[in-house]
């Protein structure tokens, strides 16, 4: 990962771990993403990072999920 430009401090760095969890809402309509990861920047620095969301999910994701019949891969971006 690297700083947009005109950013302080400004830095370098390669991830070196990432995991995510992906748990859904009761009602199924929703679910939400929990990431974590550690990049290490070119001057020997750990970074610690996350991200959390709320995915609103479609019914051809949901088929996934729930391994329905009729199921089938679906294009990038969906949720």
């Amino acid at each position: 990962m690297e700083t947009v430009e005109g950013f302080s401090p400004a830095f370098k760095a390669n991830i070196v771990f990432g995991a995510d969890w992906l748990s859904f809402d009761p009602d199924q309509e929703h679910a939400r993403i929990n990431l974590k990861g550690v990049a290490k920047t070119d001057k020997g620095h750990s970074i610690s990072f996350g991200y959390k969301g709320v995915i609103a999910l479609v019914e051809d994701v949901k088929k996934v999920f729930n391994m329905q019949p009729g199921m089938a891969t679906v294009p990038f971006g969906y949720a």
